[in-house]
Order: C-alpha cells, then structure tokens, then sequence
C-alpha cells in the first residue's frame, strides 16, 4: 500500500491506493469501496478522483479505516482533506 505521508492531495493517495488494492485483487471495486465507506453512488468515488467533489472529514474518517491507517495516518489523511 502507498505511504500516505508521500502525498499532499488525498485524491491522489485514494487513486493509488485505488490502483495498487485493484491489481492485487481484480475484482476490487468502486462499489465495493461505496458499500463499504457508506455512500450509495459508486459513482461518488469517480466524482472524488476526478475533483468534482470534496469529501467531508468524516467521510475521511471512513476512507482511513477501510483502508486501515494506523493513527498518525489518519490524522495525516484528514489534514490533506482539510487543506484541499
């Protein structure tokens, strides 16, 4: 998995992290990804990558725990939401 700290803009950890989750488990998706976050639209994580919509802290607070940031990472994550 990336390293959160080697990014500035939580849309592009989020693509990577996307990516990297996708090739080692093909049938990986951006549904999968809304059932497990908690939103309806698979396509809100395209409007997401795509910088057609800013994600809330909290939502945040659910990207980090699915994708299993320890602490000081999903502190580090939030801050990225906040500044963009």
């Amino acid at each position: 998995m990336p390293s959160v700290f080697d990014y500035t803009d939580y849309r592009q950890f989020l693509k990577e992290w996307y990516l990297e989750r996708k090739a080692a488990q093909p049938s990986f998706s951006y549904r999968i990804i809304a059932q497990k976050v908690g939103f309806r639209s698979t396509g809100l994580f395209t409007q997401i990558l795509q910088n057609k919509v800013n994600i809330s802290v909290e939502l945040a607070l659910k990207f980090a725990a699915y994708a299993k940031l320890k602490k000081r990472e999903t502190e580090y994550f939030q801050y990225m939401v906040l500044f963009n």
